[in-house]
């Protein structure tokens, strides 16, 4: 009987203790926080096509046109398999087949120690139709995004204070957090230009030139209010 009882108590006892913790937990908070930055490139992506052109009754050729390139490469000490082409074969049959101009069209990814305003100079050639600047990137922009992050947590925090200072509530432990889907966390504020002869390649000097990355972040934390 004895037995019994103290099987009672502590079982009144643990339903007590769970009550109060879910009256704890119904008197709560919900905040959205958001945090960002803007990040320095150190590496951009290029976009180059090319096309081909009649010089003295002759064809110069795609591949005569991405020779020249892969030498302008060399000089600037350059690593040419980092010119990649992007066409596909369907693409090259079809503008053979409808006798058009070939085009090819290529991505190279370039570094910060680079001379940028030399190599589109030297890149300013018959042949190559555009270049545009895709994408501007960071090389440590995993651990930049986490930093970001960390500061939209922080701010959820600091938000959901004030606020319940303000109707004299004390903030609780964090109950949930959650990352907030965006369409776009990471932009890119570039300036892609149809022609490297027009004003945005041509007048970018260095990476200085070059605008930042813009990391922004949201997130969705609830809070319990302390009882009082």
């Amino acid at each position: 009987m004895k037995q019994t009882l103290s099987i009672l108590t502590i079982f009144l006892h643990f339903s007590f203790a769970t009550a109060q913790n879910t009256t704890i937990s119904n008197r709560t908070i919900t905040i959205t926080g958001s945090a960002e930055a803007n990040v320095k490139p150190d590496k951009m992506e290029l976009q180059i096509i090319t096309r081909e052109y009649q010089e003295d009754k002759k064809t110069r050729t795609t591949v005569d046109i991405e020779n020249e390139i892969l030498k302008i490469l060399e000089i600037n000490n350059i690593d040419i398999d980092l010119l990649i082409p992007s066409n596909t074969y369907w693409l090259y049959w079809w503008r053979r087949r409808a006798n058009k101009p070939k085009t090819n069209t290529y991505s190279l990814v370039l570094d910060q120690k680079l001379n940028l305003k030399r190599l589109f100079q030297q890149l300013d050639i018959e042949g190559i139709q555009s270049i545009s600047i895709t994408q501007s990137l960071n090389s440590n922009i995993e651990e930049l995004r986490k930093q970001v992050k960390v500061m939209a947590v922080k701010a959820a925090k600091e938000k959901a204070k004030y606020l319940l200072k303000a109707v004299d509530e004390d903030l609780g432990r964090l109950i949930s957090i959650e990352e907030i889907p965006e369409k776009s966390r990471y932009y890119w504020h570039g300036n892609t230009t149809s022609n490297i002869s027009l004003p945005g390649v041509s007048s970018t000097k260095d990476f200085e030139d070059v605008k930042s990355i813009k990391l922004r972040y949201e997130v969705r934390a609830v809070f319990e209010i302390l009882q009082q």
